[in-house]
């Protein structure tokens, strides 16, 4: 609960075989041990011995023993995907004190924050639970209480997965900015869970069209990740970057990538909240490339539950359009769309299906109502500058016709028009390379500077550093952009889309 496993590890290996075999406690804390590299059978194991040589642990130390054990159940439960396991586990944690408090056998304020976040992630999993904000932020407040910043990270690492769920992109940025900071302060920027950080810092970008600055964050996210410890993230970096791929119009690379996320969500003990999602944008996927009889075939082997979905409901209305069936399409759409408060996916997914719907009122010749699905669909994607559906899933056509009509998002549908036109590359040939790490908070302050005549003390005045500081910064910042000047550096910037053209002047 330290990030320190390594140091963990060196010192449990300097003890006797003999010794660890004949000690419950070394037993347990040698369970924690194979769980962090990724062996749960000897996890599981281990956990077993411990559990059988209970009564020889001393009877002052034994609550605390089985304390350890329950937390280390639910670590290996988290790890095998076994959510009713975490969430049992993590209740035990918390009942002792909920009760009397000579019942706290050792339980610390570490191991309830631990218990409370552990809730939060199960309720993420399994899909929309009103509970698992809150408990993600009683987490969170007392992991910052007791100066845990590893326990804080995790939270809110968690927390930005809710924000973004809950299509509250500021928010998810605020929270992952927050988690990356801790990281890097504490060097844990390469451990597997900074890996769910950057990739809640980066899906946004790509739902926004940023692309060139959302590759970086993934491709950090990729870096860290160990699948074996964090199947939940690594289901959706590869979902992620399957999104992705669609975006550049590798089909064949995207697809790949979903199958790889479809994949290891079947793997796990409890099905993902994800897998429905993959399942669906690898039907679309397929769509596209003209494997429509492959789609029938994996629809009619699919049981009634899933096809019933938000989800497969917008693959199937996009195969009915396919094979020029708007009305079958519509009788799919309408009734998901009456009461879009009930469906329980994200807004960039709401927004495809009024993009649908929009195609399919065009296709009967209702062209008044095909308009309203689009304005519709404009309006919920305003908020936070969504441009991906729009140019992955809206007929180029009904957008170019929507630029005639009055519209309050003149501006936005201007910007998604550009992007369809091909005005601003999708990562072609000759667009400048992403970079590949990301900037700093820190370093993106400084950076906002540069185009001005400032000199790096001035700078330093401006964000309260101190001269050697902003320095630092922009010696990073060359490095990063792989510039050797400062106008050098801010030309890269601009075409990277990481600096306005705008200058910023001196504050009085």
């Amino acid at each position: 609960m330290n990030g320190q496993a390594a140091s963990a590890h060196q010192l449990l290996n300097a003890f006797p075989t003999g010794v660890v075999s004949a000690e419950a406690e070394l037993m347990a804390l040698m369970a924690g041990d194979e769980r962090v590299r990724g062996s749960l059978e000897e996890a599981q194991r281990y956990l077993r011995l411990a559990l059988r040589r209970l009564d020889s642990v001393p009877a002052e130390r034994r609550g605390r023993f089985q304390i350890t054990l329950g937390i280390l159940g639910l670590a290996v439960a988290r790890q095998r995907g076994d959510l009713p396991t975490v969430i049992e586990e993590a209740q035990q944690l918390l009942s002792p004190l909920e009760g009397n408090a000579t019942a706290d056998h050792g339980m610390s304020g570490e191991r309830r924050a631990l218990a409370l976040i552990s809730l939060g992630t199960a309720g993420l999993w399994t899909g929309p639970d009103p509970q698992a904000q809150h408990y993600l932020q009683q987490g969170l407040i007392l992991a910052q209480r007791i100066k845990q910043p590893y326990l804080e990270m995790s939270a809110l690492a968690h927390l930005a997965v809710d924000a973004f769920r809950h299509s509250s992109f500021a928010l998810c940025e605020q929270r992952s900015t927050q988690a990356i900071e801790l990281a890097e302060r504490h060097g844990w920027a390469e451990e597997p869970i900074a890996a769910l950080v950057y990739l809640t810092r980066g899906t946004p970008l790509i739902f926004q069209y940023r692309l060139v600055e959302a590759v970086p964050w993934l491709e950090r996210a990729e870096r860290a990740l160990r699948a074996e410890l964090e199947p939940a993230t690594a289901v959706t970096l590869y979902l992620v970057r399957g999104i992705l791929e669609m975006a550049r119009g590798r089909y064949h690379d995207g697809l790949s990538r979903l199958h790889s996320a479809e994949q290891l969500a079947q793997g796990l003990a409890t099905r993902h909240v994800l897998a429905l999602r993959a399942r669906s944008l690898e039907l679309q996927v397929l769509i596209r490339m003209g494997h429509r009889e492959r789609v029938e075939r994996v629809l009619a082997e699919m049981d009634h539950a899933d096809r019933d979905s938000a989800e497969i409901r917008a693959a199937v209305a996009t195969l009915c359009l396919a094979q020029n069936d708007p009305q079958a399409a519509m009788s799919l759409l309408a009734p998901l769309l009456e009461h879009p408060g009930a469906m329980t996916i994200t807004r960039p997914w709401v927004i495809q299906l009024w993009l649908l719907k929009a195609q399919a009122h065009d296709g009967l010749g209702d062209l008044d109502a095909a308009e309203r699905s689009l304005e519709q669909a404009l309006e919920l994607a305003e908020p936070d500058h969504l441009r991906y559906p729009f140019v992955v899933y809206a007929a180029p056509h009904l957008l170019q016709r929507h630029s005639l009509a009055v519209t309050p998002h003149r501006g936005l549908l201007s910007e998604i028009l550009d992007l369809v036109a091909g005005k601003t590359p999708r990562m072609a040939a000759g667009e400048p390379q992403p970079l590949r790490d990301p900037l700093t908070e820190s370093e993106t302050r400084v950076l906002r500077y540069l185009p001005t005549n400032l000199s790096s003390p001035e700078i330093a005045t401006e964000l309260h550093l101190s001269a050697n500081t902003v320095k630092t910064h922009v010696r990073h910042l060359y490095d990063k952009l792989g510039a050797h000047s400062r106008r050098e550096a801010v030309e890269r910037a601009q075409l990277l889309g990481l600096l306005a053209r705008s200058r910023i002047t001196r504050t009085g």
